[in-house]
């Protein structure tokens, strides 16, 4: 999971688990639950990402996050485009 960088020196913070959700957190419901977790993470210098991206061995994913569904496409949509376009040319 790429997470970009606005400010310098920011931190990273976890929180909030789920353990079972609905469609979504548009209505508020969740289970929320602790969590265990172990995480490395390494800063990446020199690489942009606008929005959350997700990279597996098979996919790359972009994440649109905003105010409404179709909002939220666009921007998954043009994270997607400009990764597509910087890295893969």
């Amino acid at each position: 999971v790429y997470f970009p960088v606005s400010v310098p020196g920011a931190l990273l913070y976890f929180g909030d688990g789920h353990a079972l959700q609905g469609d979504g957190e548009t209505t508020g419901d969740a289970l929320e639950t602790s969590m265990d977790v172990e995480v490395e993470v390494d800063l990446v210098r020199g690489k942009r990402a606008g929005q959350v991206r997700i990279e597996t061995p098979t996919h790359i994913v972009a994440i649109g996050l905003d105010g409404s569904l179709d909002a939220s496409f666009r921007s998954a949509s043009s994270s997607m485009f400009a990764w597509l376009a910087a890295d893969y040319g």
